[in-house]
């Protein structure tokens, strides 16, 4: 079974939650060049809240590393996993981020 045939299986509340999570997640990501989020890094502060174990353990800790790169992978690919286009913000990422005065 694939992971994105898990993913719609999920409960619609559930499934509408990580898919809006997930996609901007990458819009974020798009813009790496000015906020240094890169999919990686965005997977490393995110990945263990989405992909929390039910228990704790010492084996789940030392699983980390793969929980992160599934989520990495949401992030990097996420108009596959929710089976549409994701609308780009500000062109490509390559445009500057709007900055406010002080």
């Amino acid at each position: 079974m694939s992971l994105k045939h898990l993913i719609q299986q999920l409960p619609t509340y559930h499934y509408n939650t990580l898919k809006y999570l997930i996609t901007h997640l990458h819009r974020t990501s798009t813009f790496s060049a000015q906020n240094k989020m890169e999919p990686s890094n965005l997977a490393i502060v995110f990945g263990p809240t989405i992909m929390r174990p039910k228990i704790e353990t010492i084996d789940a800790v030392m699983n980390t590393g793969y929980q992160n790169s599934i989520v990495e992978q949401f992030i990097v690919q996420a108009d596959w996993f929710f089976d549409e286009e994701i609308v780009q913000i500000e062109g490509d990422g390559d445009s500057s981020i709007p900055k406010t005065e002080i």
